[in-house]
């Protein structure tokens, strides 16, 4: 039996999720992708939207979640703007994407939890930031099956890419992941250790783009799914767009400000250059996010899949 530490116990106590009862009916397996910013989540959220099996595509709900939930203020005030936006971007593809107010930690959680019926396929694939479950641990899934999968990367590679992202977007660059002076990624990490699985894979981002077959045929092998080399290329279009569960404003402004253009056009995964800046060619707030984030980056590639 895994037990739980008296932190996770604490966080457990402050829940304010509310606990969805789930019925008989057959439970696809839930894989919770968790990522870092600038790590091709969102290229590996369209690779597996190709994936034969996997039912449903979650993008990000928790962080949306917490935009609703900590940015209201902000969100009424380019309401008008992003519905505009929105219109003119996605309304003859919207399928299954929502208005980002439908999301809530509590709405996630239940509908993640609830029974799925007549499916034929067997898993359910949720694609989200570490940052934005940190401290609500109890809004993760946990009365159905779950897969827990970690997505990570070098911070000297991806803290200087965030900082860019983030003063591009006109976000504060200690909104968010920089919000706390604590590692979520590792938080998460051992907690689910700790609570839900002694080993969880954990995939390092630049491994992947570097040798993808290898990595990906040995986390399906980890997830119980059949691999085939066919799924390293996929289509081009953004017509898979209209499969995910995800906000219609976010997805718009993801490929407004740039986001996630690259990756919403991606047909395979490309190899990068592996160099990283070195520390002094880094700015201050970009070295001591690297400082916060490089220890548990060192700790958890003792246990990726390589």
């Amino acid at each position: 039996m895994i037990m739980q530490s008296n932190e996770s116990r604490n966080v457990m106590a402050g829940s304010s999720c509310r606990d969805y009862q789930p019925g008989r009916d057959y439970q696809p397996m839930r894989i919770m992708l968790w990522g870092q910013p600038r790590t091709v989540s969102t290229a590996f959220t369209k690779f597996m939207t190709f994936v034969d099996d996997v039912e449903e595509i979650w993008f990000e709900p928790y962080v949306f979640s917490h935009i609703n939930e900590k940015m209201a203020s902000i969100l009424e005030e380019r309401e008008a703007a992003m519905a505009a936006m929105v219109e003119a971007s996605y309304e003859d593809q919207r399928g299954k994407l929502r208005p980002l107010s439908s999301f809530s930690f509590t709405s996630t959680k239940n509908e993640l939890e609830a029974p799925r019926k007549d499916y034929r396929r067997k898993f359910i694939f949720v694609k989200d930031m570490a940052w934005a479950i940190h401290g609500r641990y109890d809004c993760i899934p946990q009365k159905v099956p779950v897969k827990h999968v970690f997505l990570i990367r070098d911070p000297q590679r991806f803290i200087p890419s965030y900082l860019v992202h983030m003063e591009r977007s006109g976000v504060p660059v200690k909104s968010w992941l920089l919000a706390h002076k604590e590692d979520q990624m590792l938080a998460l990490w051992r907690y689910i250790r700790e609570n839900v699985d002694l080993n969880p894979p954990v995939i390092d981002s630049d491994q992947l783009l570097q040798n993808p077959g290898t990595v990906l045929a040995k986390l399906f092998a980890e997830l119980g799914m059949p691999w085939k080399d066919s799924y390293l290329e996929w289509s081009g279009g953004d017509e898979f767009l209209s499969r995910w569960i995800a906000p219609l404003e976010g997805v718009a402004m993801g490929s407004k400000v740039g986001t996630h253009t690259r990756a919403f056009s991606s047909t395979n995964f490309i190899k990068v250059d592996m160099s990283a800046p070195q520390r002094q060619e880094l700015s201050g707030i970009a070295q001591d996010a690297v400082d916060i984030f490089l220890p548990g980056y060192r700790e958890m590639m003792q246990h990726a899949l390589h």
